[in-house]
């Protein structure tokens, strides 16, 4: 199923973080709302509180800002910013 998201910065929503039986934590932010003005959830887990709040950070940045990290660049972007550094 295809949909269309569109991103409004405004109230992050973020769940609270729980332990999943695997020892994990699992909790959920909005990255946006679909055609129907239903909200997108991202669900991130990681093995810390700590961690999952990196993590959290990182899937803001990404989905609510909207930058680039280093792992979502084609390497031909990547060569050429490389070949202007040095």
């Amino acid at each position: 199923m295809k949909y269309s998201v569109t991103f409004r910065i405004s109230r992050e929503v973020s769940s609270m973080p729980r332990k999943q039986k695997s020892g994990l934590y699992r909790t959920k932010i909005t990255v946006g709302y679909d055609r129907a003005n239903n909200p997108v959830f991202k669900y991130i887990s990681a093995r810390t509180k700590a961690e999952l709040e990196d993590e959290r950070q990182k899937a803001i940045t990404h989905y609510i800002v909207g930058s680039i990290s280093a792992k979502d660049r084609l390497f031909g972007e990547y060569a050429v910013e490389w070949y202007r550094l040095r």
